[in-house]
């Protein structure tokens, strides 16, 4: 085979590929943005791109897996803090957004409830 032969004789492109706008082509490396991850389920390390979908995550979670209500401890612009609402209970779930990070994290979490119901 003679080194100075070319693939382009083989393949021909097309006569409006110059045409093309590729400038708003992404690559995708295949890693899911972190707060797709677990979205039915609360968990320590579940992670939230905004407060609002973490308070909304919370809230679906626990009125609706867990069937039990909860009290907001505290909330604050970067805690959150629930509990609930019979103080013997240990439940609690505890979310808070790092100094430099940005995005929330559930940092502590005790999902058994001590109550038979609320």
């Amino acid at each position: 085979m003679n080194d100075d032969s070319s693939d382009d004789d083989d393949y021909q492109v097309p006569h409006n590929w110059s045409g093309y706008d590729f400038s708003k082509l992404s690559v995708n490396e295949g890693e899911a943005v972190p707060w797709e991850y677990r979205q039915n389920e609360v968990c320590i390390s579940s992670v939230y791109a905004n407060s609002d979908n973490m308070k909304e995550a919370i809230k679906h979670w626990t009125t609706l897996y867990l069937q039990r209500q909860f009290k907001v401890v505290k909330s604050s612009p970067r805690t959150y803090d629930v509990r609930c609402v019979r103080s013997e209970c240990p439940f609690r779930v505890y979310a808070s957004i790092g100094k430099w990070q940005d995005f929330w994290e559930v940092k502590k979490l005790w999902s058994t409830h001590a109550c038979l119901s609320n």
